[in-house]
């Protein structure tokens, strides 16, 4: 997803991928995509079920992700469906 790729998430969600699947950093699909500015993968994935409250091993979820790298579309449309403004990562942010 944080490729842009939609057609390919798409397909790999029609297939049964795991929206909220981590890595090894306990972060998932969406939190690249908000970081790496692909709001329409960002959009496909929330559609989809992907958790935006999800945090990764630093408590930072894809809201922190998207606002720390100045993307305001992607943090407005987070906030739109429901992240948590306030919710603080492991250095208080």
């Amino acid at each position: 997803a944080s490729t842009g790729h939609e057609d390919i998430t798409q397909l790999l969600i029609e297939k049964g991928a795991n929206v909220n699947a981590t890595d090894r950093l306990g972060r998932t699909a969406l939190h690249y995509a908000a970081e790496d500015g692909k709001s329409a993968a960002v959009k496909l994935l929330v559609k989809n079920g992907a958790d935006i409250h999800t945090a990764d091993k630093l408590r930072r979820t894809t809201l922190h992700c998207a606002a720390e790298v100045g993307e305001v579309a992607i943090s407005s449309s987070l906030l739109e469906n429901g992240a948590n403004f306030n919710a603080k990562d492991a250095q208080e942010r």
